[in-house]
């Protein structure tokens, strides 16, 4: 095939050793450098310089490390520990109308990513052919598409096409700052040997698909979603529910099925916290827009720097609280005979569910309670 080099390790190989990714083979004392993809013989054999030896101690080395810490930093827009950090800029100290809306269509792309993951499961990269620094749970998971991708790319994505049409802004600047980021979201993956090139490119079409497609939906279904009535949580449950019940789980219970819960919990719980402060989040000033982006005062930045370190440690000791009594809770009606309860699947699926789902809608609706306590209340918007 054509191209077939997409779904070839190789490729994901041939990135790495161009970033300047190598493993130093040790041998006797004395360290000889191979880059990764070759062997000694020409051979690609994952840059293991194969000696008569019958162990060879090895380490990764590389050779840039403005490079290694710029796909660093690009990598972390995927873990858990970039949305308590994030979050709260976007909804405290922004515009809850954009947080909103980022946190439907990154939950409707990164479902799906994850979703076609146990539906398709494609194998990762063998690390026999590219190296690995790390090989925790989430490496043994499925990889295509990459979720990793899939979050970032939706974030930064949706993120300038909600602002720019809110706000009274340039559109080419906020592509110059989006484009960047994305990219080396998706070369991350790469340069950690965690995906093929096949994966990447998925799920920047699948994300590229949710977005085209939310220029129809996400607006009916954002204020559905909102609706002042009961209507509007009970339609954010039944979708919640909806996507746990209908996930393709694989046979073999890996990583992603275990993400699954969070994903959904953020949506859930962000869209309930938001209907009970609704106070602070009007529904009715469409017409308004666009708004022109106001320049930010010394006052209004150290209020807002303070909302930010005040909400992460609101998020922070409220999941911190959470987890164990709802995994206790859980592991109380779990199956003994199955083995540790904080192993099986609908413990996990359960006791995620309440944690991040709590944790998200107390924050977010009684939030500016905490910040109005602290003499530092949110500017709606």
């Amino acid at each position: 095939m054509a191209l077939s080099w997409m779904w070839d390790g190789q490729t994901t190989a041939d990135f790495q050793r161009l970033c300047g990714v190598e493993r130093v083979t040790l041998e006797g004392g004395h360290g000889e450098k191979n880059a990764n993809g070759v062997s000694a013989n020409g051979a690609h054999e994952n840059g293991v310089h194969e000696t008569s030896h019958s162990q060879s101690a090895t380490k990764v080395v590389h050779k840039y490390p403005v490079l290694r810490a710029v796909f660093w930093l690009a990598s972390a827009v995927g873990e858990e520990e970039f949305f308590i950090a994030f979050l709260p800029i976007l909804f405290w100290n922004f515009d809850f109308f954009v947080g909103r809306r980022v946190v439907l269509l990154w939950f409707i792309s990164v479902y799906l990513g994850t979703a076609l993951k146990d539906y398709v499961r494609s194998e990762r990269p063998s690390d026999r052919v590219v190296i690995r620094e790390v090989n925790d749970e989430h490496c043994r998971e499925y990889g295509f598409p990459s979720t990793h991708t899939c979050s970032g790319a939706a974030i930064f994505t949706e993120l300038v096409y909600v602002v720019y049409m809110r706000y009274e802004i340039p559109l080419l600047p906020c592509l110059l700052v989006a484009l960047p980021l994305v990219i080396s979201m998706g070369a991350s993956r790469l340069y950690s040997g965690h995906h093929l090139l096949i994966d990447v490119l998925a799920a920047f079409c699948l994300v590229s698909l949710v977005a085209v497609a939310g220029m129809f939906f996400v607006e009916p279904l954002d204020y559905a979603c909102m609706h002042p009535s009961m209507l509007g949580p009970i339609l954010v449950g039944v979708i919640g529910a909806a996507s746990v019940l209908l996930y393709p789980h694989a046979p073999e219970i890996r990583a992603s099925s275990k993400d699954m819960p969070i994903i959904v919990s953020v949506f859930v719980g962000f869209y309930w916290g938001l209907w009970l402060s609704s106070g602070l989040n009007p529904l009715d000033n469409r017409h308004l827009e666009p708004f022109q982006l106001p320049s930010p005062s010394w006052d209004e930045i150290t209020g807002g720097l303070m909302r930010y370190i005040t909400g992460v440690i609101l998020l922070l000791t409220t999941r911190a609280t959470l987890k164990p009594v709802s995994l206790q809770l859980f592991s109380c009606l779990a199956d003994k005979s199955k083995g540790p309860a904080k192993d099986q699947l609908p413990v996990v699926i359960c006791y995620r569910l309440v944690t991040y789902t709590g944790t998200c809608a107390f924050c977010i609706s009684l939030g500016p309670i905490w910040f109005q306590f602290w003499g530092i209340p949110v500017q709606a918007r």
